[in-house]
């Protein structure tokens, strides 16, 4: 049978909620959260860390915002891609394919 369990923080704040096997409860929590069975809004509701009862609509801080995405990296050319591999193998880092290796090096030398 599925319990519904809240998992909250030393100061009460629910940190996540969900729903699973009764035997997986205590599985939930990470290090520093608590186990709740219960259900609650994770938004507005919060825990009282001593009774351990949840208090509709307490929730002294709002949840964290998410982490903005991370900005998105100039994929390189398939030019630069190609040089950086050339540049790992003439430097021993990475072995070398022939006849890919060779091929560049004679042309870099007419260069």
């Amino acid at each position: 049978m599925n319990k519904d369990f809240v998992i909250y923080d030393a100061e009460g704040n629910i940190v996540r909620t969900g729903n699973c096997p009764e035997g997986d409860l205590e599985l939930q929590p990470r290090a520093g959260e608590f186990l709740l069975e219960a259900s609650a809004c994770c938004v507005n509701d919060a825990v009282d860390p001593v009774t351990r009862e949840v208090i509709c609509g307490g929730r002294k801080t709002p949840p964290a915002p998410p982490a903005p995405p991370l900005p998105a990296q100039p994929r390189l050319s398939t030019e630069q891609q190609l040089d950086l591999l050339w540049q790992a193998m003439d430097s021993g880092t990475f072995p070398k394919a022939e006849p890919f290796y060779s091929a560049i090096k004679a042309q870099k030398a007419r260069q």
